[in-house]
């Protein structure tokens, strides 16, 4: 699928994060803990769906594994509750293997260069996996992984 500009709408989520630079290797591990306690949280929006925003700076960044819900009323203890606002983003989907993301990460990229956007750095990208690729459960090689990175921008 060729990238492509869409809109969505607020989203609350509520989750776990994790900081660090970005030859982690913590995220798999982290993914396995929120799985043991995304029961935990109430009012999903979605029960196949996971939201993780992601914040980058130069040497590091911030990763969140959330799901949607309906309010951030009830944020279970050491979980945190983050306001996605309305936003436009560039949509890719990658498909592969998780040691190719960073090809996908590079097709997006040049895509935006060459239609007249650049990344909206103030705001959080999104990767959104559902049934497709479960990151705690499905192999990270599979050839069938597949999921979908929304990039917030702006035009230049």
């Amino acid at each position: 699928m060729e990238p492509m500009i869409v809109s969505k709408e607020s989203m609350n989520l509520i989750g776990v994060d994790w900081s660090g630079p970005y030859t982690q290797r913590e995220i798999p591990e982290l993914w396995k803990v929120f799985v043991e306690r995304v029961g935990e949280i109430g009012g999903r929006i979605n029960q196949s769906e996971y939201v993780c925003p992601s914040h980058g700076r130069k040497t590091d960044f911030t990763y969140y594994i959330t799901v949607q819900v309906a309010s951030l009323e009830a944020i279970p203890a050491g979980m945190k509750g983050i306001i996605i606002p309305a936003q436009t983003y560039v949509k890719i989907t990658h498909r592969g293997p998780m040691e190719q993301v960073g090809e996908t990460y590079d097709r997006l990229f040049r895509w935006m260069a060459e239609s007249g956007y650049q990344p909206n750095r103030e705001e959080l990208w999104l990767e959104v996996y559902d049934d497709r690729y479960r990151s705690a459960i499905d192999d990270p090689n599979r050839a069938e992984n597949e999921y979908e990175i929304y990039m917030p921008v702006q035009q230049k």
